[in-house]
């Protein structure tokens, strides 16, 4: 039992994310990050499951069979690095909004926002966001755990 608590008290994982799409909100109860992806899930999901991310989706094909909601931020010619990044233009990240519900898939790309990143080492990143999707806007601060599934 000492030893659970001693390997539950050093998780250092933060995912504090405010904000709603749609009217609905999001609370995340899982992230990873790794290569090109950084991704909270509404689910506990596992990181061997992530081999599904993608960069580009298209309403209506689930890419995944489970129930869900995901934020992903990704970068578009390199993996997760260090920086203050905007989701602007000719930007160099991209977010969206995913929602997995039975067959029906939705998704909702971030018009505007920011996303740093203040660490990254082999096993954690850390960082702070606030993107806009519309009218609707979501903002948090992560430090979260590397997943080699999404490295692909």
């Amino acid at each position: 039992m000492f030893m659970f608590m001693m390997m539950f008290a050093c998780n250092p994982t933060v995912m504090e994310v405010s904000g709603s799409i749609g009217g609905n909100s999001f609370t995340p109860v899982t992230a990873y990050f790794g290569g090109p992806y950084i991704a909270f899930f509404s689910v506990d999901i596992d990181c061997k499951e992530m081999y599904w991310l993608d960069k580009i989706y298209r309403n209506g094909e689930a890419p995944y069979e489970r129930d869900l909601e995901a934020l992903q931020i990704n970068f578009n010619d390199s993996d997760v690095v260090l920086g203050t990044y905007s989701t602007g233009g000719e930007a160099p990240i991209r977010s969206s909004f995913l929602d997995i519900n039975g067959e029906a898939f939705e998704v909702v790309t971030s018009t505007d926002g920011s996303l740093t990143v203040t660490d990254v080492t082999e096993d954690w990143a850390s960082g702070t966001f606030a993107l806009s999707y519309g009218e609707d806007v979501m903002t948090g601060d992560f430090t979260i755990p590397y997943c080699t599934n999404l490295v692909h």
